[in-house]
């Protein structure tokens, strides 16, 4: 069967872009275009749901060493670590001021490092996943992810859906279309804000412009920019 204009092959390394929420893996992807106006749409891999690089905050575990205690009964942390607790900003006490510190302040300040780092991780973390459930997104957890998987898998073009684990869901999606109106790849269930793997769009000649512009990266909204299309007419 003769096609028409561009056939697109793309076999992908991980493409995870800094700050993307949603974006191709591992894939393989072929999109042909024919001349009478009907294309075909293949997309066989990994669609990854990308945890934000500060969603899970690292935390230095405490040390002793971490807690200064002074002569007049003041303590202060000498260091911040990210995700761990504030430091006061005030000029310190003479070193000649400094004394031992007891147990019971080293437990205190213990546990007051490890309280308000584990807040700030939670607290980083849902707002990482309120983020993503903004733009039509599963939460972090196994459950919502196995269940976003289904759903999306009742869509037209999805032969099938499978959450692997760790924000990685393997798909195997074919449609049979016309390109007589504008049509994109992936079109998520809720998902109100898109940036297409693929997008055919349609022009008033006729014409049909077509591109990628989640598979390059860029200075685009969320770090995304438009592909060089390939052009068919």
């Amino acid at each position: 069967m003769h096609t028409w204009g561009k056939r697109i092959f793309a076999v992908a390394a991980p493409l995870l872009l800094t700050g993307c929420l949603w974006g191709p893996g591992k894939f393989a992807s072929d999109l042909t275009l024919k001349k009478d106006g009907n294309f075909i749409l293949d997309y066989k891999g990994e669609i990854v749901l990308q945890t934000p690089p500060d969603a899970e905050a690292k935390v230095e575990p405490w040390k002793n060493e971490f807690l200064r205690c002074h002569k007049d009964g003041s303590t202060r942390v000498l260091t911040s670590v990210q995700g761990s607790m504030q430091v006061t900003e005030e000029p310190p006490p003479g070193e000649d001021s400094v004394r031992p510190c007891t147990a019971a302040e080293l437990a205190k300040a213990k546990g007051e490092y490890e309280k308000q780092s584990a807040e700030r991780v939670k607290s980083k973390r849902e707002d990482a996943e309120n983020m993503a459930k903004m733009f039509g997104l599963p939460g972090f957890d196994d459950e919502s992810a196995r269940a976003f998987a289904t759903k999306l898998g009742k869509y037209a073009g999805y032969r099938s859906v499978t959450y692997r684990g760790k924000g990685v869901y393997d798909v195997d999606y074919h449609f049979e279309g016309r390109a007589t109106q504008d049509f994109v790849f992936p079109a998520l269930p809720d998902n109100d804000v898109i940036i297409p793997f693929i997008a055919i769009r349609r022009r008033a000649d006729g014409s049909v412009f077509v591109n990628a512009p989640a598979f390059t990266g860029g200075a685009g909204p969320l770090g995304l920019a438009p592909a060089p299309p390939p052009r068919a007419r």
